[in-house]
């Protein structure tokens, strides 16, 4: 059986704030526009473009687990899919909640490499998996629900913490 979980990545205070300020500098470009000054036409209809990519740029993630593989997928604006990456569970060391001590000797490894693929929300479960494949030691973390931490412990129990 396949497992799916979609979360929807929170928009960062950066990308607002520059958004917003976007937003400013194009009602400001377009006023000298209507005021007669042609000249900034093109920057005018630049800012408010690239304001409303990043206002309505909308990402969420895909998790998905069937017969033993862990995928991950992002998904911009509900149109473009991106494989982003995909492990054996052969090659998963332990999947466990971030806060969970069996964990800490791998998050404190400096050569680890880190992939997020959160949300950003501070009330979601954030759970860790710990993949050594031909890369090295990964940390993927990520926000499944329970029906996929169900499904994952049917066949591979002693690699999950919950």
């Amino acid at each position: 059986m396949e497992v799916y979980v979609l979360v929807a990545k929170e928009k960062s205070l950066f990308i607002k704030t520059t958004a917003l300020a976007l937003f400013v500098m194009a009602a400001m470009s377009t006023m000298y526009v209507v005021l007669g000054y042609i000249a900034f036409f093109p920057m005018a209809l630049l800012t408010w473009i690239i304001a409303f990519a990043l206002r309505n740029r909308y990402v969420e993630y895909e998790y998905s687990y069937y017969d033993g593989e862990l995928r991950f997928a992002k998904i911009v604006n509900k149109k473009r899919r991106k494989e982003l990456e995909t492990y054996l569970m052969e090659e998963v060391i332990t999947i466990a909640p971030a806060e969970d001590i069996s964990i800490y000797q791998y998050l404190n490894d400096k050569n680890a490499k880190v992939r997020d693929f959160t949300t950003g929300r501070q009330d979601a479960k954030v759970y860790v998996a710990v993949v050594k494949n031909a890369n090295g030691i990964e940390l993927v973390t990520y926000e499944p629900d329970e029906k996929y931490i169900n499904e994952v412990c049917v066949k591979y129990g002693h690699k999950v913490k919950k």
